[in-house]
């Protein structure tokens, strides 16, 4: 084992232990982690996710890989996946799956839960007077303003606090 690979959480040295075994996905598990990537998150997808696609590790575009593995939280799940099944094609590129990738950033998603709220003042008082199953609806309207691409945790916390709850 390298000695950048020092600090590695026990299950990336587990991975790395089965070097002999897989050891192209041992090789493919460094150089993804060596480019950055979480360690921990690496390994967790490449043992679980990614062996579960049969992809050649050896044929994988390692430096592509990684934009999809660092991304993995903002990427719908089906595109994660065919993002991974795809790593090996020569013309993979990150990019294509990172198009998918949700909406997080607060200050961008702030003006359309203003706004949504602001088109729906009947639906904000029988909120604020009770009726917090409304909350679903006002979500609902902001992940139909941006296409489904809206990260729904941030969303809702952005709502919460606008609503006072």
């Amino acid at each position: 084992m390298s000695r950048e690979l020092a600090h590695l959480s026990d299950e990336a040295l587990v991975l790395l232990a089965a070097r002999s075994e897989q050891s192209a996905l041992a090789e493919l598990y460094e150089r993804i982690a060596l480019d950055g990537v979480d360690a921990k998150v690496t390994s967790n997808v490449l043992m679980n996710e990614f062996v579960a696609t049969g992809v050649d590790p050896d044929a994988v575009n390692a430096v592509e890989l990684a934009k999809v593995i660092a991304a993995r939280a903002t990427i719908p799940r089906a595109t994660f996946l065919d993002a991974l099944a795809a790593s090996a094609d020569p013309d993979f590129k990150a990019a294509r799956y990172l198009e998918d990738a949700l909406v997080g950033d607060a200050s961008e998603l702030e003006p359309l839960v203003d706004r949504v709220l602001a088109e729906n003042p009947g639906q904000v008082d029988s909120y604020r007077g009770g009726k917090q199953g409304l909350l679903g609806y006002f979500v609902g309207q902001v992940m139909k303003e941006t296409q489904g691409k809206a990260d729904p945790k941030i969303v809702n916390e952005l709502l919460r606090e606008k609503l006072g709850s």
